[in-house]
């Protein structure tokens, strides 16, 4: 909310939509649908208040958080690390897996996560095969 009523500031002060942009990291569209909304509330009227969170989150959407993945790999990790170990490769445990599980992964997707097995407290994130 604060990047929102620090546009509508700089909006008040006579700022184009390009400058607010480039100085705040926003696209041109954004800045001007603030423009839009913060011209049809009043907003730019240098005598009253920038509004507070509340009145801004009715208008504005709140920031999404970034979606978590799951890991179609994670059940199948401590077979993995032991076939990595083996030193067998992606392909044979690609076959395997779903010989298994009838389980389709990506051989690239397993490969990919066993490069990044060096740490095991990371995760794999893999996306199954359609």
């Amino acid at each position: 909310m604060f990047e929102l009523r620090q546009v509508i500031q700089r909006l008040r002060m006579g700022e184009s939509a390009r400058q607010i942009a480039r100085s705040q990291h926003l696209g041109r569209a954004t800045v001007e649908s603030i423009h839009c909304i913060a011209l049809m509330q009043d907003w730019l009227n240098p005598l009253g208040q920038i509004p507070d969170d509340v009145t801004l989150a009715t208008f504005f959407k709140t920031p999404r958080k970034a979606p978590q993945n799951v890991s179609s790999v994670e059940p199948f990790r401590e077979e993995i690390l032991k076939w990595h170990a083996q030193g067998i490769n992606a392909t044979t445990m690609r076959r395997a897996l779903h010989q298994k599980q009838s389980k389709r992964l990506k051989t690239s997707a397993i490969a990919s996560c066993t490069r990044r097995l060096g740490s095991l407290t990371r995760r794999c994130v893999v996306s199954s095969m359609t």
